[in-house]
């Protein structure tokens, strides 16, 4: 540890202690007493701990300060102006419980984490599922409906179709001849075949009824 302080009363310093050696002795006897008292008063997790909230090093630095600061005056006339701890150190075997105590919270915490994130993957998946699952659902139903219009028309058509079968025909071999329109194509047939006999038909070649 270390203390800082100042001198406010140099013949009691020198009256009590004889130099400012010797009064920096008999400080840091006072210091160290009231550093043992403080920090037997803390768990080793108040020093040493991975989550930095739970530390109070702070804490424990202004309990020593108030702990020596009267006497130091009394005794030496030495204001205590701070108090700070520059190394914690611990006997070898302590020290390997501590990194086993920091290790099995890390891997808790690490847990923590790995299952807060799977538990996230799982929402977003459930939720992207849910939404395909939504999607999909009224896709099928609004093809349904279209289905269901087509059918209809085409219902209409083929009851107009079935009493006049000719003009299915006709209609079927123009709409062939509708889709076969690529430009600059110079075609040589025969048009006594379908559909291109349409292109040479009489009047009375198709009937229908009006």
């Amino acid at each position: 540890m270390f203390t800082v302080y100042r001198i406010v009363d140099a013949e009691r310093l020198f009256k009590n202690a004889g130099n400012i050696y010797k009064a920096e002795d008999l400080l840091d006897n006072l210091m160290r007493s009231s550093r043992n008292s403080a920090v037997g008063a803390h768990y080793l997790s108040d020093f040493i701990n991975t989550e930095n909230v739970k530390v109070k090093i702070g804490l424990i630095e202004d309990e020593i300060k108030k702990d020596f600061e009267v006497d130091a005056m009394k005794a030496l006339g030495l204001k205590i102006e701070a108090v700070g701890i520059k190394t914690f150190i611990l006997p070898e075997k302590i020290t390997e419980k501590v990194f086993e105590r920091m290790k099995a919270e890390r891997n808790v915490l690490s847990e923590k984490y790995r299952s807060s994130g799977k538990s996230g993957a799982k929402t977003m998946r459930d939720d992207a599922d849910n939404k395909r699952k939504s999607t999909i659902a009224k896709a099928e139903t609004k093809a349904k409906l279209i289905r269901g219009e087509g059918d209809e028309f085409a219902a209409k058509y083929y009851s107009a179709f079935r009493e006049n079968p000719e003009l299915a025909i006709f209609l079927r071999k123009l709409d062939s001849l509708n889709r076969i329109k690529p430009e600059k194509l110079t075609l040589i047939l025969n048009t006594d075949k379908s559909p291109f006999d349409v292109m040479i038909g009489t009047e009375d070649t198709y009937k229908w009824k009006p």
